[in-house]
Order: structure tokens, then C-alpha cells, then sequence
């Protein structure tokens, strides 16, 4: 049943086997079932999914198509979920992604960090940029900086830096004085994404590139 095939599909996930023959079986009775899954058997099959080096494209296509008609029973965890797997696959149904897009902005204030920062990055990744959704999360990015990890704060500069408009430029200034004062906890990939982010727009803050620079003549 579709509660059975979102264990598989989550079990797999978690222990990245990434078994050809099982996941393809799998992939064929979700499209079958599709229909009977429950907003939580969407989400965690979708995450799973994209989660696993596989591409199953018309899988991820018939799981978008239920996001419209459920988006509201969803809860933070599936929205943002459902968009990072949407993400890692590089499925862009707008509608799917509009419908995530809006209920994420109503609830951006309930998601947990890495909820917030992972579906930033999902829109990022798709080249999408939903005016209300960018909005929300340039104002939650103020409220909530200073509890950000150094993994949040680096996947944020990079969506901020693939999302457009000025309030975005913004955004990676605030980022860049969080990621000062937390410099000595960034890990060599979170360097290295932090400062393209910043390259990638042309915005220089001396004050942060010395501080990366310094760590990362240590690391």
C-alpha cells in the first residue's frame, strides 16, 4: 500500500542504497497508487527520492502532481521536504512549486532552521524566485540570524546569491556579519560556498574576505 511503498522508498534513502531494480519497481507502484497516498507519504517519498542518486522523472511528476490539492496538510517538515526533493531531482512543476512557494511564506516563521535554510536552497537550485516566498524569508533570515549554523548560513549566502533583487543583496550583507562572528566554526565547503555567493554578486565586505582568508590559511 502507499503507506508500505514511502517506507521503502524512506529506508533507502536513509542507508543511500540506491538499488536499481528495487527503486524501479517502487517508482512503478507509487505512479500506480499515487492517488491513495496521504500528504505525509508525498512528502517522504518525494524527499526520498531525490534524496537517492537515481532519476525518476515521471515518479516525481505524478508525486508533484497531488502537491496542489494537499499543500495545506503538509506541515513545515513536508513543505520544505518536498521542495528539496523536487530540488535534488531538478523537477520544476510550477505548480507544485507555486503552491509550496505560498504555504512556505504563510509559515516561513514555524520552520526549524534547517527547514528554512533547505528550502531556500531548493528554490535556488530550480531558478525559482517567488516574490511573497523571497520576501518571507529575507524578513525570518533578520529575525533568525544569530541562531543560524554555519552550514545554514552558507547554504543561504548561496540561494540569496541565485535569487534576484535588491532585498536579496541585503540579505548577504546581514549574512556576511553572522559569518564573521562565526568564521572559526565553518567547515572548508562552507568557505568555499560562502565566498562564490559573494563573487557571484560582486558584493565585498574587506572585513569578512580577510576573515575567510585567514581561516582558511589555517584549514
Amino acid at each position: 500500500n502507499a503507506q508500505d511503498l514511502a517506507n521503502v522508498a524512506w529506508a533507502c534513502a536513509k542507508l543511500v542504497w540506491a538499488h536499481h531494480d528495487l527503486l524501479g519497481t517502487v517508482a512503478r507502484d507509487v505512479r500506480a497508487k499515487v492517488a491513495d497516498f496521504s500528504p505525509q507519504n508525498v512528502a517522504t517519498t518525494t524527499w526520498s527520492f531525490g534524496a537517492l542518486a537515481i532519476v525518476h522523472g515521471p515518479t516525481m511528476s505524478a508525486l508533484a502532481a497531488m502537491v496542489p490539492s494537499q499543500v495545506d496538510a503538509f506541515g513545515t517538515q513536508g513543505l520544505s521536504n518536498l521542495a528539496h526533493g523536487f530540488a535534488k531531482q531538478g523537477i520544476c512543476d510550477i505548480a507544485a512549486m507555486d503552491a509550496i512557494a505560498e504555504e512556505s511564506a504563510k509559515s516561513i516563521e514555524a520552520f526549524t532552521n534547517q527547514e528554512f535554510a533547505a528550502t531556500a536552497w531548493a528554490f535556488a537550485k530550480l531558478d525559482l524566485s517567488p516574490p511573497h516566498l523571497i520576501d518571507a524569508i529575507v524578513v525570518e533570515l533578520r529575525r533568525r540570524i544569530s541562531y543560524l549554523t554555519p552550514q545554514d548560513l552558507a547554504m543561504l549566502a548561496w540561494s540569496f546569491a541565485r535569487f534576484e533583487g535588491p532585498a536579496c543583496r541585503r540579505a548577504l550583507d546581514e549574512i556576511a556579519w553572522e559569518v564573521i562572528r562565526q568564521v572559526l566554526y565553518l567547515a572548508p565547503q562552507d568557505l568555499a560556498n560562502i565566498s562564490w555567493a559573494f563573487a557571484t554578486v560582486g558584493l565585498e565586505n574587506a572585513t569578512m574576505l580577510h576573515a575567510i582568508a585567514e581561516e582558511v590559511m589555517k584549514k
